[in-house]
């Protein structure tokens, strides 16, 4: 977790204190500027950020609560409710055991209302069209690119190239160069269907998005490629056991 101490008073340190005395969490960053949570989150700092405004003291002088910020990643789902459980826990205790001078009442327990950032309109097509781009290239990279050279073994007509001029790269790229076109074509007609169709946002820049999704159909194709050669090699294997046998 990394804090954000805008406060900077003894109740804020008693609240601080607190958290990095728990065994749940670990303070891995102290940071004056807010805004630089989500740098703290991209270099996978953190995973929590809790930011206490400067009139924290003061409200729970006045009104016996106070607010703070609580960011959470949600990169990774379950971590991220996990997380917010354990916070909202900790918070909770602080607050009934009347920390910083807050009233051991009710109306001093947590109070959580959740912002989403990213699709703050919780809209499922927001959630589901950029899936279906990365379900759309590992289907047609990996599952289709590992069937390719398999197949030519299983027609009997991987004899016939190995005995041809061409040469092994050739052979390998010829398989994976048409599979490679054809899921970067339908993942970036995905992308224009869902973003000019379905108004689905994009917000970044799309030549990263392309470079992106190159990248990942690389490792798709490659994944086939590996599962392919394995398949030739269970069955060469099987096959010469068998005719041993014979």
């Amino acid at each position: 977790i990394a804090v954000c101490d805008l406060s900077r008073t003894p109740a804020s340190r008693e609240l601080i204190r607190g958290l990095e005395g728990s065994s749940y969490f670990s303070i891995e960053a102290r940071y004056d500027d807010p805004s630089a949570t989500a740098s703290l989150f991209e270099r996978r700092e953190a995973r929590a950020a809790l930011v206490i405004p400067r009139d924290f003291a003061l409200a729970l002088e006045r009104e016996g609560r106070a607010e703070a910020a609580v960011i959470i990643d949600g990169s990774d789902a379950n971590t991220a409710a996990l997380v917010q459980n354990y916070l909202e826990t900790f918070l909770s205790m602080w607050s009934l055991s009347g920390g910083a001078g807050a009233a051991a009442n009710p109306a001093a327990l947590v109070s959580v209302r959740p912002t989403i950032l990213y699709n703050r309109t919780m809209e499922s097509t927001n959630f589901i069209v950029p899936g279906l781009v990365a379900i759309v290239m590992m289907m047609l990279g990996a599952l289709l690119t590992s069937v390719a050279i398999v197949r030519e073994k299983e027609t009997g007509t991987m004899e016939q190239i190995l005995v041809s001029p061409v040469r092994a790269h050739e052979v390998v790229l010829g398989k994976v160069l048409p599979y490679l076109a054809l899921a970067f074509a339908v993942a970036m007609m995905i992308v224009a269907v869902g973003h000019l169709h379905f108004r689905v946002p994009m917000s970044g820049s799309p030549i990263l998005l392309m470079a992106a999704c190159a990248l990942f159909l690389f490792t798709a194709l490659s994944l086939g490629l590996l599962v392919g050669a394995v398949a030739l090699m269970v069955f060469g294997l099987w096959a010469l056991d068998r005719r041993d046998m014979s």
